[in-house]
């Protein structure tokens, strides 16, 4: 492969992960060197090159309440084998808090030591949102379920008095109907359309009495 064409891959490559949100990064664990992608400095808020990449540098960005178990899973990751996959918030150059989802792998040389760890990090903050959006939607949606009674199927109501038969053949008020089979609260008081009768009957009333 000619040097134009390896440099043409390191391009698509290097977009390819700016426009997912991912970058990759490798740590040499004898002599402690390690390589980022020109998007983990972005994800991290650096121009690319700004600073130099080291595990510590990592370590001071992760969120102080992330930084336990996040460390804990790189370490066991070292000692066991045993790949791990993450999420933990990140503290920008800018401290902004981001999200990021942190993938990791020892690869083992001839000998079986574990000279390398190899990963990726890719930052999930528009997941996350999503997600906390969903989980208080849902915890709305079950809040107001628990707070409503649904009146179904056919309710027989007079088509004079409108009162309404229970399922006991007692006949009751409308009011007291929809009051007892859901959380509605009646508040009383009188339309446009029936205030001039309600006048008349009042004005009638007192046309009697007197």
């Amino acid at each position: 492969m000619d040097k134009n064409r390896l440099n043409e891959l390191v391009s698509i490559f290097e977009q390819s992960q700016y426009f997912s949100n991912i970058g990759s990064w490798e740590i040499n664990l004898v002599t402690k060197e390690l390589y980022w992608s020109d998007n983990i400095f972005r994800m991290l808020g650096f121009s690319v090159g700004e600073v130099e990449p080291t595990y510590e540098r990592f370590i001071e960005s992760v969120h102080p309440d992330d930084l336990s178990f996040t460390e804990e899973a790189i370490a066991k990751c070292i000692t066991d084998g045993h790949p791990y996959d993450i999420r933990h918030r990140i503290i920008r150059k800018d401290k902004k808090i981001v999200w990021f989802r942190d993938r990791g792998n020892v690869v083992l040389d001839k000998n079986e030591n574990p000279p390398r760890l190899l990963g990726t990090a890719q930052d999930i903050t528009h997941e996350v949102e999503l997600e906390k959006k969903n989980e208080d939607l849902l915890i709305e949606l079950q809040q107001a379920l628990s707070e409503v009674k649904v009146l179904q199927g056919i309710i027989p109501i007079c088509s004079y008095c409108h009162e309404i038969r229970d399922d006991k053949g007692a006949w009751e008020q409308m009011e007291a109907y929809i009051s007892r089979h859901s959380e509605a609260e009646f508040s009383h008081s009188i339309c446009p359309k029936c205030l001039p009768n309600v006048r008349k009957e009042i004005a009638d009333m007192k046309a009697r009495k007197g």
